[in-house]
């Protein structure tokens, strides 16, 4: 992961890439910290339960963290964007203690959920697809399960959060300035998925932009991405990159 700081005074630590990385894992940690509420399933009298309620609070620490008495951040924080939203998935969840917090807690944050999709939030939908993936991942290879199989099942998935926790390393690469990624970005990333035309228009005007003006920067793609999600819907245009081709030739006059 790329990261770098506005100052040395400042504790928080801008992420330049890798923000998938880091958001898919913080999903996969609440998740598996919830594990015990997925459905009305009772095997707290297994062997393997305990151990398990402890691995799964070590996933807990991983995500947020306390300021004095009562005062609990999320470690990491999406876009601005998004970030209320996110903050409310990793946050709250913290305090389901049963069937019925849970579900709640699920309802109310569900709702939040459908609302920033509503209102043309990639990032959201994205969110949201990730986490019913994860869901559906835990659900199907650990947690369905006849009586028989309750044990292992419960020794897979604490194996699986022992290796999470202690196997799976980041390396934090530091710059000195936003402005030092661009390169880093678009070797890395051309290696993989092609970039989009959408993907580098955006990330270049990240980077040419003073950080103090980068939250509006973001708010102003949000509204760009609702209203290109308006026209696809409408079928006025192809796709995002269709729309930015036609627009960009228009401004060249041909």
């Amino acid at each position: 992961i790329f990261t770098v700081k506005q100052s040395i005074s400042v504790e928080e630590t801008d992420l330049l890439d890798g923000q998938q990385r880091i958001t898919t894992i913080q999903i996969l940690l609440r998740e598996l910290s919830l594990f015990q509420f997925y459905g009305n399933v009772n095997f707290e009298s297994d062997r393997s339960f305990k151990n398990l309620v402890k691995a799964a609070e070590a996933c807990k620490l991983c995500l947020t963290k306390t300021y004095g008495i009562d005062n609990k951040k999320a470690i990491f924080t999406t876009e601005e964007t998004i970030k209320d939203l996110f903050n409310q998935y990793i946050i709250d969840f913290d305090d389901v203690t049963s069937f019925d917090t849970y579900n709640k807690q699920y309802e109310k944050f569900d709702i939040e959920l459908r609302k920033a999709i509503d209102n043309g939030s990639k990032t959201a939908e994205t969110i949201g697809n990730s986490i019913s993936i994860i869901q559906r991942f835990l659900k199907d290879n650990y947690l369905n399960f006849t009586d028989s199989s309750i044990s292992k099942n419960l020794d897979d998935l604490y194996n699986f959060i022992e290796c999470l926790l202690t196997k799976c390393w980041l390396i934090e690469i530091p710059m000195q300035n936003h402005h030092d990624s661009i390169q880093i970005f678009e070797s890395i990333n051309n290696r993989g998925k092609s970039l989009t035309l959408v993907d580098k228009i955006q990330y270049k005007s990240i980077i040419k932009i003073s950080s103090d003006k980068l939250p509006l920067l973001r708010k102003k793609w949000k509204d760009i991405y609702s209203g290109l999600i308006s026209l696809e819907a409408e079928g006025d245009i192809k796709s995002e990159d269709d729309f930015f081709k036609v627009f960009i030739n228009s401004i060249a006059g041909d």
